[in-house]
């Protein structure tokens, strides 16, 4: 093993002497609960190996917050979970898709259908595609960030890891609350619900949120404003157990989005050809997180999205539980994008009529002995999806590059993909000793992803034209006869092989082992050390591109990934400390990249490539304290080193070489968070509160091989709140501010045709709230 990948196993070693030092220690020392009065680090109950228990007791690396926290700490977005989870990243995309990265994983490609590596859930229900999990985040009961390959245990393969939204749950009694925020650009949150029961065997709850703001981003160049928000999110739980071993719970919820979508900033002209104004002396975006510039057009979501679930189970036995769960969900979207940086249409993109349709289905069977626990179940998904694209190019500086071929502005992008996944898996856990249990899990996957696509040219004459022309150019190269004019929406894509403009079609099947085996050691209460390794794939798929030939469509394979980690979780100083940390080593296999693919005439175009060999190591670290009564401190960090190890091609500059060295693209080597909050009496009805979040990430890059136009900064963020509570929680006022020293930093940088355009963060924000509960 390199002595890099040594460096990390004798620091999982490290973790293992330490816990087993501190166990040793609180043996000897004896042990006392801590009187109701004292401070004490509170204890969060997780589900991340699909049954209730402690995250202490949990040998994995998992990050976790309350419902109540996330509100606090105004964290309404899975993209919002890069300020409290170190190694977590969250990019915008031209396209509208987010990408989640964790621990270095990720898959960054804006097609809709792109498959992600990092999976989001709802109540273990799957939401397989990121562009369906805006509308995750309310009404939570908790968020379980689990880190390293994911497969064995949920109904999705995921190489990165699982995000697991936790819904608040019907009550058997009348409960109520709601929730109201104002703050800057006029931004209103609403929210609520009501919970209780209809009968004795069926409770209830719905609840509902609204976002309402104005325009945030402001043109540098004219009078315009850019950015309001319109949203709707709703959910309607129903817990039903009209027998004593027989209960479902059924989740209907949706979300719809008619806000804004987000304009880039200018960053650089990067011409592809010669060109005059005014390409050739537009301004760039002042270092103004406000500043930007977009064509004066109707830059508008339109987004619904809506699921129904079912999640039934029976008791067989007092140990023996048979699950069901159903699920069906789909997404519409349509949406006009300012992708260019620019007020003139360099590169404007919208995605036309889209959507994604989803179905599962999982059985599983649980057992829960007092030495042995085991599930093992079967699954089943059926997804279907249908992107499409339309570019407006009227000023690109290469929109005329070939003799005979006449000038054209705007073309459509049209790809579907059908993909069936069958998996069997199963999974136990053995307690072999006091304290000692091992564990593993394994699953079988096969996936089968049918694809067809092509480039039209949208309805638009001149465009049918122009590509007609285009064909025959290739076409006359070789010697074959010329074809006629192509119909309005009719396919233009080149076959490679034939050289005949069709839809073009493929199939991509793929089957997968993943597996999980590892050792918990409780070596006294409340210290666990524990060890793992596991293998885990993310399936190949097809890109959405402006394709002249099929080649663009050529797909990426699976991507495999094996992590090896060792960890610890403490509770020490009479639970007033818990001290988290784990190390880990990945061997990551043909990563999916989008980059740049070489094909005839047109040199280097938009494709999805793997990366066959690359690795990732690193360690995280977090402290919880409660020194003393009414005060909590926090702290996280992670230190992730990435390198590809095998790989040449084009990064997104256009350049050709050997990456053998390079950084992956969105790994920050450091990120880490802090959060303290102090409360107090002001008498015996009311306490008072403030509190901050710190958050900080290191440099990174949006390309492999690192240039320097696609620099991501290193950023660090400072939220602040203060207020006063009721002193039984039923109701709290805080005053809030995030980004308070409005620090300007980007998360993304791409190309478009002849700019190059960065995504900036939020400005400062402020606002004050009010939380009650009946």
């Amino acid at each position: 093993m390199k002595a890099k990948a040594r460096i990390v196993l004798t620091l999982g070693a490290s973790c293992w002497a330490l816990a087993a030092a501190s166990g040793a220690a609180a043996q000897a020392e004896g042990s006392e609960t801590p009187q109701a009065d004292t401070a004490a680090v509170g204890e969060i109950i997780v589900t991340a190996q699909r049954r209730s228990e402690s995250i202490n007791r949990v040998g994995m690396s998992i990050s976790a917050l309350t419902g109540n926290a996330l509100l606090e700490k105004q964290i309404s977005s899975p993209s919002d979970l890069a300020r409290i989870v170190p190694g977590f990243t969250a990019q915008p995309t031209p396209y509208n898709t987010p990408v989640y990265t964790l621990r270095g994983v990720g898959f960054y490609d804006s097609s809709l259908a792109a498959s992600p590596s990092v999976s989001v859930y709802v109540d273990e229900v799957p939401l397989p595609y990121s562009a369906m999990t805006k509308g995750a985040s309310f009404d939570l009961e908790r968020v379980e960030v689990l880190k390293g390959p994911q497969g064995t245990l949920y109904g999705q393969n995921a190489t990165g890891g699982a995000i697991n939204y936790i819904a608040a749950k019907p009550t058997s009694t009348p409960t109520a609350g709601f929730d109201v925020s104002f703050g800057r650009f006029a931004t209103l949150e609403t929210g609520g619900f009501v919970s209780g029961p209809i009968s004795s065997t069926l409770n209830a709850r719905v609840a509902v949120r609204t976002v309402q703001a104005g325009d945030w981003q402001k043109s540098y160049t004219r009078d315009a404003e850019l950015g309001d928000k319109d949203q709707l999110q709703g959910r309607l739980l129903l817990d039903w157990k009209p027998a004593e071993r027989f209960s479902l719970l059924l989740n209907l919820n949706g979300w719809r989005d008619r806000g804004d979508t987000q304009a880039a900033q200018l960053a650089y002209i990067d011409l592809q050809a010669p060109a005059g104004p005014p390409l050739s002396n537009y301004p760039l975006a002042p270092n103004n997180a406000r500043a930007a510039d977009w064509n004066p057009t109707s830059l508008r979501r339109h987004e619904d999205f809506w699921q129904v679930s079912a999640h039934a189970q029976y008791e067989l036995s007092s140990d023996l539980v048979l699950h069901s769960l159903t699920s069906y969900a789909k997404l519409d979207t349509r949406a006009q994008q300012d992708t260019d940086g620019l007020a003139v249409s360099n590169f404007d993109a919208s995605i036309l009529p889209s959507y994604i349709k989803s179905l599962s289905q999982e059985l599983r069977l649980s057992f829960q002995g007092q030495s042995v626990n085991g599930t093992i179940g079967a699954n089943y998904g059926h997804d279907n999806a249908l992107d499409v694209q339309g570019v407006t190019f009227p000023v690109a500086s290469n929109n005329r590059p070939i003799p005979g071929v006449v000038e054209y502005n705007y073309a459509s992008n049209f790809g579907r993909q059908k993909v069936d996944t069958y998996a069997v898996f199963a999974s136990g856990e053995v307690e072999i000793a006091s304290g000692l249990k091992l564990l593993g899990g394994m699953r079988y996957t096969r996936v089968k992803r049918h694809f067809e696509g092509c480039q039209t040219n949208g309805g638009n004459a001149q465009t049918a034209q122009s590509l007609t022309n285009l064909a025959n150019i290739f076409r006359g190269a070789v010697g074959l006869p010329a074809i006629p004019l192509e119909g309005l929406n009719d396919c233009s894509t080149l076959n490679d092989a034939t050289l005949v403009p069709e839809l073009i079609r493929d199939t991509l099947d793929e089957d997968n082992l993943s597996w999980r085996a590892g050792v918990n050691w409780e070596v006294a209460p409340g210290k666990l050390v524990y060890a793992n390794v596991s293998r885990g794939f993310k399936g190949g798929g097809y890109p959405t591109v402006g394709s002249t030939l099929s080649t663009q469509y050529q797909p990426v394979v699976q991507e495999e990934l094996i992590a090896y980690e060792a960890g610890f979780k403490l509770s020490l100083l009479d639970r007033r400390m818990q001290l988290n940390g784990a190390a880990f080593y990945y061997d990551y296999r043909d990563k999916q990249i989008r980059a740049k693919i070489q094909v005839p005439i047109f040199n280097l175009v938009e494709g999805i490539v793997n990366v066959p060999k690359s690795r990732i190591y690193g360690f995280e670290g977090q402290v919880v304290l409660a020194p003393v009564r009414g005060l909590n401190l926090s702290g996280a960090v992670s230190y992730l080193n990435t390198k590809i190890e095998r790989f040449t091609g084009f990064d997104l500059s256009g350049e050709n070489r050997d990456f053998a060295g390079s950084r992956l693209p969105f790994t920050p080597k450091w990120s880490a968070n802090a959060d303290a909050e102090y409360q107090w009496g002001v008498n015996a009805g009311l306490n008072a509160f403030v509190g901050g979040t710190l958050a900080y990430s290191s440099s990174t890059n949006a390309s492999i091989g690192y240039p320097d136009r696609y620099h991501l900064p290193s950023y660090t963020t400072v939220d602040l709140r203060a207020g006063v509570k009721a002193a039984d929680d039923a109701w709290r006022f805080t005053v809030w501010g995030r980004n308070i020293t409005n620090e300007y930093y980007w998360t993304n940088v791409a190309k478009l045709n002849d700019t190059i355009v960065k995504y900036a963060a939020m400005p400062v924000t402020y606002g004050a709230s009010f939380t009650h509960r009946f």
